[in-house]
């Protein structure tokens, strides 16, 4: 069980949701759900399955909560419930598919028929509460269509600026705005969609932008273009490389830029008035300021090293 808690209840979402969904699959497909349960576990490093979005990715469950939290519906347990749960499958749905995107050869792809069962979780929590003629329905429509436009303009890129990366990451991951969308229109608060959508779209682009300084190697090896690789292509001299330019300058702008991000959505949360979202905030903060501390004494040798191999 991880160690944090940003809220009491989260733990208790998480745990409600795996369960139904285990339940669902070895109901509904016995021999290869058993494969996807085990799947569904080895993602998480405890082994159980709910501890994987009770640490980095708690704020998939956390941000929806918080607001129907913050709309005064605490009683509402099950709209709660059902939230988690489509998240939850709505997750897997778009980590299975990048899995094998990125791996097609990889044991994950017997998983692929499930596809349907994924999507059709997370699309039908929401059933219940929504009348076909709802605009929610519009809402859920236009998110996932933007979420496929961006996700393969932002793969056939070469190149990007900061505009071309803080859309293309808002779309790309706007799938966890679908039940910020759904509290307000159960609700009827649909002014509170803009405030909250905005703070997850600076998390896009913050997480974007530290998976970008961490893989960095990997998308260069691969050449894949990032919005951190086209500035190091921008910014480094023309009698030097990009890599000696990221080890000598750019990892240190890229940290800076996570914490200019990071500092906006403190600004949100306390705008928001959550205390579990700045909890959260301060969790993720300090995991990226210890890697960085780890890594700066080690910069100096790095970038030599690469000026000598170049």
């Amino acid at each position: 069980m991880p160690d944090q808690s940003f809220d009491p209840e989260l733990e208790a979402l998480a745990h409600r949701a795996i369960e139904r969904l285990c339940i669902g699959l070895s109901r509904d497909a016995p021999w290869l759900g058993a494969e996807a349960i085990a799947w569904m576990k080895n993602l998480s490093r405890s082994g159980r399955a709910e501890d994987y979005f009770l640490e980095n990715r708690a704020l998939l469950l956390l941000l929806p909560d918080e607001l129907v939290k913050s709309i005064g519906a605490v009683s509402d347990d099950g709209f709660r419930s059902d939230i988690a749960y489509s998240t939850i499958n709505g997750y897997y749905f778009v980590r299975l598919i990048d899995n094998v995107m990125d791996a097609p050869c990889a044991a994950e792809s017997r998983l692929l028929p499930l596809l349907g069962f994924f999507h059709s979780q997370f699309q039908a929590a929401y059933s219940r509460y929504f009348a076909p003629e709802s605009g929610f329905w519009e809402f859920f429509e236009a998110t996932l269509a933007r979420m496929a436009e961006a996700t393969t303009q932002g793969a056939g890129m070469t190149e990007f600026t900061a505009g071309d990366f803080a859309r293309i990451a808002s779309a790309k991951f706007g799938g966890g705005k679908i039940p910020l969308a759904a509290a307000c229109f159960r609700y009827n608060r649909h002014d509170l969609l803009g405030p909250w959508c905005a703070f997850y779209d600076v998390f896009a682009c913050w997480s974007q932008t530290v998976d970008d300084l961490l893989d960095w190697t990997g998308d260069a090896a691969a050449g894949t273009a990032t919005y951190f690789l086209s500035e190091a292509n921008r910014r480094k001299r023309d009698d030097e490389s990009a890599a000696v330019w990221i080890l000598e300058e750019g990892l240190a702008w890229g940290y800076a830029e996570s914490e200019v991000r990071m500092r906006q959505l403190h600004n949100m949360a306390k705008e928001l008035r959550s205390e579990s979202l700045t909890r959260y905030l301060a969790y993720r903060e300090g995991q990226l300021a210890s890697m960085w501390r780890q890594l700066q004494p080690q910069l100096v040798s790095l970038s030599r090293l690469a000026v000598v191999l170049e």
